[in-house]
């Protein structure tokens, strides 16, 4: 069916009302969750591996093999808006006091994002003599390439005391579905808009409007502590959606790229508890828990040490030898990529909270 200049794939929101459907399935006698301020390991370890994710797919311009796994990586972004939205419903049960609930997002994301932003445009100068004040404001406002992700979970964050007070209203199959059509057919313009090239139009690239689907079930999901889903019910759901995919006939993969993330988040969250009591498990979910603590400075970091180095012989020979296989140089830079975002957030992180006298 076309609309204005674009076309939307009805299959995929029928495909999508049927996974709401499997989802207040899923949820049905499940036990309440605890509300909590404390850290919930999960979320940084699900954070963790989403950021591997994001770092993974943006290495196509250099290692152009990795294309064909794109699709597959984009349950990030979802994961995270998730992870985002669940979290902030179990602190901010109660009344939210709007004062500290805002001055605390100003401080640990705003201010950060903020500051990075400044240092991108500052290594632009020092590497390629470019310096452009009007342009260091639009990305403040828009984001610096692939840091859309910020402004769009600002505004979610704005949006939260009063989505909070209508969860009640949300809860229902009917009001799912209509948040999942505007976010669809938001999703399928932006698509539209962004043909001549990515980030052709930074206004619908950054607006929250395709994401809010992802961040109302996130808070959906915050009343159900989601380790007590059966092992029946949890197979049976993953099972009917696969085949509800297969019944889908289109070219368009966002069947996949829009609804799958919701299935990958309800998975690590089943996988993570049975999986957490075995050794290298345990040992692996620290690595990948550590990552998610400082997924904000490497989400705004890591392509700085993708292509920065490229004019280096060293970094050349390791990370894009053409005698190495492709899937391995992905690994290498990915791996170093991830690693050095890592430590460029532990130093920052102890300085800036020291500064700030933050605990």
């Amino acid at each position: 069916m076309a609309i204005f200049d674009f076309y939307i794939n009805w299959n995929e929101f029928f495909l999508g009302l049927f996974l709401i459907y499997l989802i207040f399935e899923i949820t049905k006698k499940v036990p309440s969750i605890e509300k909590t301020k404390k850290r919930l390991p999960f979320f940084d370890i699900a954070k963790g591996i989403a950021i591997i994710a994001v770092v993974a797919s943006h290495q196509i311009p250099l290692i152009t093999e990795t294309k064909a796994f794109n699709p597959y990586l984009k349950f990030a972004v979802p994961v995270f808006i998730m992870s985002m939205s669940y979290l902030l419903a179990v602190r901010y049960a109660g009344r939210i006091d709007l004062k500290k609930y805002y001055s605390s997002f100003f401080f640990r994301v705003v201010l950060i994002y903020l500051i990075f932003t400044a240092l991108q445009h500052a290594i632009n100068y020092k590497l390629y003599g470019v310096f452009d004040i009007s342009k260091l404001l639009l990305d403040f406002v828009f984001g610096y390439g692939n840091y859309y992700f910020i402004p769009v979970a600002i505004q979610l964050y704005l949006l939260f005391p009063l989505l909070i007070k209508i969860k009640d209203w949300l809860k229902n199959y009917f009001s799912l579905s209509l948040v999942f059509l505007f976010s669809l057919v938001l999703t399928y313009f932006n698509w539209s808009l962004q043909k001549p090239y990515w980030d052709s139009n930074r206004v619908s690239l950054v607006f929250f409007g395709r994401f809010l689907f992802y961040f109302i079930i996130g808070i959906y999901l915050s009343e159900f502590d989601l380790s007590k889903i059966g092992v029946k019910k949890f197979f049976w759901t993953i099972t009917l959606f696969v085949l509800g995919v297969f019944f889908i006939s289109s070219s368009n993969y966002t069947n996949l790229t829009y609804l799958y993330p919701i299935m990958i988040f309800l998975l690590l969250s089943f996988v993570y508890h049975p999986l957490s009591n075995t050794g290298f498990m345990t040992k692996l979910f620290n690595i990948l828990g550590e990552l998610g603590k400082h997924v904000l400075i490497i989400y705004l970091m890591h392509t700085n040490f993708i292509y920065n180095f490229v004019g280096n012989k060293y970094f050349r020979f390791v990370f894009l030898n053409s005698n190495v296989h492709w899937a391995v140089r992905w690994v290498l830079l990915t791996g170093f990529a991830v690693i050095a975002s890592y430590v460029v957030s532990k130093i920052f992180m102890y300085f800036y909270n020291k500064v700030l006298k933050r605990g």
